[in-house]
């Protein structure tokens, strides 16, 4: 099958097509890859067999009727993969929804916020909002997480912790967990995103959702007639010192 590179419009591979990997449980070890290695790609072009579109669906495992319309716009539309709530309240019915449809990509979709977590309470007292009205929880609100981790409040260790509970709550299911996303994007802050990529090299988790987006591909004059998008757009604005402010420590 013959595919173009998004990044150099000269060259075009030929390669034999290549049976999905479905979604039946961890890799074993000695597993190869579907995927060619980069050294053995003509001309040293390793772009022509990532896939360029991957189209996700968050929140899978909080609602039935959520998980079901993940599942119909997946197998009738064009979602290609999903983010799984560990402590979602319809857990068990998406691990179910999962095996059913191999052909569907299931990430972990890491809740730090607005929910409950999978680790005994006292074992993460930093990440949790016990003194509000409902002790035992994460914050709800993404301004307290923010400040939370801003200015260091979280141990890094607890989240770390938290996360791969998250993770191998999933995997113990016999799920293969392709990627990561957090709950309302929570790791565009660093602290988190550092916890996230220890946790992923932890549980073997490949990929990671980026969640930085460049501020130069959003041009003003597109958002000044749509309100709707403004919030939006300041969001991103201000994402752009947090994004230097991480890779430049890396």
């Amino acid at each position: 099958m013959g595919l173009r590179c998004s990044s150099c419009k000269s060259c075009v591979h030929d390669h034999e097509e290549q049976s999905p990997t479905e979604n039946t449980g961890p890799s074993q070890t000695g597993q190869t890859s579907a995927l060619p290695s980069p050294r053995h790609v003509p001309h040293g072009c390793y772009t022509f067999c990532v896939r360029q579109l991957i189209v996700n669906a968050d929140d899978l495992g909080l609602t039935v009727g959520v998980n079901r319309a993940i599942r119909e716009t997946h197998t009738d539309g064009i979602v290609t993969s999903a983010t799984l709530m560990a402590s979602g309240a319809a857990f068990d019915d998406a691990i179910e929804l999962a095996r059913s449809v191999p052909r569907l990509s299931v990430g972990c979709h890491v809740v730090l916020i607005d929910g409950s977590p999978v680790s005994e309470h006292g074992s993460i007292g930093t990440l949790l909002a016990n003194r509000s009205a409902q002790p035992g929880r994460f914050y709800s609100r993404i301004s307290a997480v923010a400040a939370r981790a801003m200015f260091g409040r979280l141990d890094p260790d607890q989240l770390v912790s938290e996360i791969v509970a998250q993770i191998q709550k999933i995997q113990a299911t016999g799920i293969q967990v392709t990627h990561l996303d957090t709950h309302k994007h929570t790791h565009i802050f660093p602290q988190i995103l550092r916890a996230l990529v220890k946790a992923a090299r932890i549980c073997g988790v490949p990929a990671i959702r980026n969640p930085f987006v460049p501020s130069t591909s959003l041009r003003p004059r597109k958002f000044s007639r749509r309100p709707r998008l403004w919030k939006r757009y300041s969001q991103v604005r201000r994402r752009d010192p947090l994004t230097f402010h991480f890779f430049s420590k890396r």
